[in-house]
C-alpha cells in the first residue's frame, strides 16, 4: 500500500547516515502521509 511504503521512506529519513536525529527533515514527508492517507478514494465532486 501507498501508506505503508511512505512509511517505510519516512522512517529512513528521520535518521540520516550519521545517526543524528533530523527532525526538520521529515515535516514535509508527515504532511504528504497524513493527506495521502486521509483522501478519499474516488473523489471526484465536491461535498
Amino acid at each position: 500500500m501507498i501508506g505503508e511504503t511512505a512509511a517505510k521512506m519516512l522512517m529512513a529519513r528521520i535518521t540520516s547516515p550519521n545517526g543524528v536525529h533530523a527532525e526538520q527533515a521529515a515535516v514535509l514527508p508527515v504532511s504528504l502521509v497524513i493527506r495521502e492517507s486521509t483522501a478519499a478514494p474516488y473523489s471526484t465532486k465536491a461535498w
